[in-house]
């Protein structure tokens, strides 16, 4: 393979990504649908790919993880929302999410002592890259737990 080419060009990277899709959908191994999710999250950081994941819906995917009761999948699920956040297209569509606005976007209570680290972190970075400060401190201020799109955020 030839520099700066990738392993699955044009057409033959969309049915790679199909493939994921499918695959996700039709396993009930919850290993494999964590290996899954987690390879389709890191393919929404290349923007190559954003057309193709929006043609495939993995936005809602990702967005439907957000109340899943694995912490894998719902930390996958953010982590590739955070990924396409970085396309405006995709971010007005993840903010938007078929909600009304002020609504959030749907995400399971921490369990135990809490969310993880990484969870936290995850959330922190879409806040940033998805919400003005004003959005955040409004939230804040009306003494919800949540931040506006309703993604806990990290303790001081």
């Amino acid at each position: 393979m030839s520099s700066g080419r990738s392993r699955f060009p044009g057409p033959d990277r969309f049915e790679y990504l199909q493939t994921l899709v499918t695959e996700f959908q039709d396993t009930d191994s919850p290993d494999a649908r964590e290996q899954i999710l987690a390879n389709l999250a890191n393919f929404s950081y290349d923007p190559k790919n954003i057309e193709d994941l929006q043609r495939l819906q993995v936005t809602e995917l990702f967005l439907d993880m957000l109340t899943e009761e694995s912490e894998n999948l719902v930390e996958f699920g953010i982590g590739g929302l955070c990924n396409l956040s970085a396309d405006r297209g995709c971010r007005d569509q993840i903010l938007q999410s078929g909600r009304r606005p002020g609504d959030g976007l749907p995400v399971q209570p921490a369990r135990g002592d809490g969310a993880s680290a990484r969870l936290r972190n995850l959330a922190l970075v879409f806040l940033e890259d998805c919400c003005t400060r004003a959005q955040v401190e409004r939230a804040e201020r009306e003494g919800q737990s949540h931040s506006a799109l309703g993604i806990p955020l990290p303790d001081d």
